[in-house]
């Protein structure tokens, strides 16, 4: 399936969708559930490479991935802390997303 992206009637991405979701500048959500959220754990987090976000809600704690081997070190980062992991979510960016980040202004001619 291919995906197309214009800003003002103006084509500025073609690709397949799950290319277009891959862009570096689009992160990938990671939700964590956790018994408990470690103190320090949202600085910690933000110092791995790739981590570009993180937040905490009710004993989740979501963290903005630039690529999968962010995803993986947050993970392996959880694991050795005093906190148990209940549950993971991955979340791919939505196609409206994409555009928001991946759109540029395109100057009228």
């Amino acid at each position: 399936m291919e995906g197309k992206l214009s800003l003002f009637g103006r084509l500025v991405a073609v690709d397949t969708v799950e290319a277009l979701r891959t862009t570096p500048e689009v992160p990938f959500e990671l939700s964590v559930t956790l018994d408990m959220i470690p103190d320090r754990i949202q600085d910690d987090l933000l110092c791995l490479d790739g981590v570009e976000a993180v937040s905490t809600s009710d004993g989740v704690l979501r963290v903005g991935c630039a690529d999968a081997s962010a995803k993986a070190d947050v993970i392996t980062h959880l694991d050795d802390t005093e906190a148990a992991i209940l549950d993971v979510r991955t979340g791919e960016p939505s196609l409206e997303q994409v555009f928001m980040e991946t759109a540029v202004e395109v100057p009228r001619a």
